[in-house]
């Protein structure tokens, strides 16, 4: 239903654009001449057509106007936004123990607007390596900023780092943190901003998406239940930076299926697999998977800080995963963290939370640059023991803690274009045959990237 609503709207705007002219405005009557010249004549009321206000967006925005005359004329307003991103990488390892490789990491269309000032909606399709996911599709009604009820499909409201749009990043590769987080799910929020932002909250009824996985319907008959609050205490006082502190949870039943165990592995900035759940292939059945099967629940805990040239973003998030291999339950905690920081270089330009728009953007002509930034980052992932004593994991194939290091500096041309280059190294412990540990993975990461 909510892949069909681009197109749709693209063919209400194409009708509403046919029609150019600008409305008719009643002429200016003649005044009645007047029998005596002694006695002036009265002035005549006219009232003329309103102007219409277009409002300017950031971004390419098709407005179309739409006038309903009721006893007097109210303007309404359909506002479509179109845009998009493509995401371009490279990868090289240090060591030749994984392959090199060029590929597109990410191709999205997206479309959101408003309706008469009541309906937002949104969709985000991503369409690289030809494969076809609905990673957004919802429309939210807006009763006040403080009160909006939003349905469909969107990311959980949960890791500060998730919630980022993968074309603001500072790093090419979100954190370890991001991988034991809900990613897209399905459901009804009611969610608001109080005091123009200075505190944001969402509470939701969703239907339950496994760690880092995109939910594309119900998998399971059972509801999970999310919760995200997030305080900004300094909205409205720009002198003092731009911080805000939030806390996340989900909990709620999971029952997964060998087709679908609810549960999924944990790769490397590298996109290699580092530990694996029991089964997965095509000759495994129920008594050899490993499944979600019982009472989850997450926690995080987050906050990020920008002031001038600098900026910082750090979360916590735990994850109680209950799976059942050959009928036997273990609830497993796995934990991860990570602290990032970032500075501008160019004079002027300042690192926020939705990445930089430069003050002098690229121009040979003008001998300006564009705006440079430098970042590090530290993360760790810590898997819980008790999967290998289960049988869930391998320990001579799984990893039992990941330690990440970065490093990485991006050029940030104008608003849409933008050049990244990261250093990433890896220690892990375990996850090598005989008790031993895996090899430290050092990646060298290139992105290039359009968005609008």
């Amino acid at each position: 239903m909510f892949s069909r609503l681009p197109l749709v709207l693209l063919f209400i705007s194409s009708i509403a654009s046919a029609q150019t002219e600008p409305p008719d405005v009643p002429a200016t009557p003649e005044p009645t001449p007047v029998a005596a010249p002694t006695t002036a004549a009265a002035p005549v009321a006219v009232n003329a057509a309103p102007a219409v206000v277009q409002q300017t967006p950031t971004g390419p925005t098709i407005g179309i106007d739409i006038t309903k005359t009721s006893g007097k004329t109210e303007p309404k307003q359909l506002e479509l936004k179109p845009g998009g991103y493509l995401q371009a990488d490279t990868r090289s390892f240090v060591t030749d123990t994984s392959p090199h490789e060029q590929t597109l990491r990410r191709l999205r269309f997206k479309l959101e607007g408003k309706a008469f000032g009541l309906f937002k909606f949104n969709t985000l399709i991503d369409t690289a390596q030809s494969k076809l996911v609905v990673q957004n599709a919802f429309i939210e009604i807006g009763l006040r900023p403080e009160i909006g009820l939003r349905f469909g499909k969107d990311k959980a409201q949960f890791g500060i780092e998730r919630l980022q749009s993968a074309a603001d990043l500072t790093f090419i590769e979100r954190s370890y943190p991001t991988q034991i987080s809900p990613n897209r799910d399905i459901g009804l929020a009611l969610r608001g901003d109080i005091r123009g932002g200075l505190v944001h909250y969402s509470v939701a009824i969703v239907d339950g998406v496994a760690n880092n996985a995109v939910l594309e319907g119900e998998t399971d008959d059972s509801y999970e239940y999310n919760a995200h609050l997030l305080v900004s205490p300094f909205k409205g006082l720009a002198q003092f930076g731009d911080l805000a502190v939030g806390a996340a949870t989900t909990f709620g039943r999971t029952h997964g299926t060998v087709a679908s165990p609810g549960i999924t592995p944990f790769k490397s900035a590298g996109q290699a697999t580092i530990y694996k759940y029991a089964g997965g292939s095509a000759m495994d059945t129920l008594a050899t998977t490993a499944v979600a099967d019982g009472y989850r629940y997450r926690f995080a805990g987050h906050a990020y800080y920008y002031a001038g040239p600098i900026g910082a973003l750090a979360e916590y998030v735990a994850d109680y995963e209950p799976v059942a291999l050959r009928g036997d339950h273990t609830l497993l905690a796995q934990r991860a963290w990570q602290v990032a920081a970032s500075a501008a270089l160019t004079p002027g330009d300042k690192p926020t939370y939705k990445g930089i728009v430069p003050t002098k953007p690229f121009d040979l002509d003008a001998h300006t640059w564009g705006a440079f930034e430098v970042a590090a980052r530290y993360g760790e992932l810590i898997l819980d023991d008790d999967s290998f004593a289960a049988g869930i994991a391998d320990p001579a194939a799984s990893v039992r803690r990941a330690r990440a290091g970065t490093v990485g500096i991006n050029w940030y041309f104008n608003r849409y274009i933008k050049l990244q280059v990261n250093y990433e190294g890896t220690v892990y412990t375990g996850g090598a045959p005989d008790g031993g540990d895996r090899p430290t993975e050092h990646l060298i990461a290139t992105r290039f990237q359009a968005a609008i």
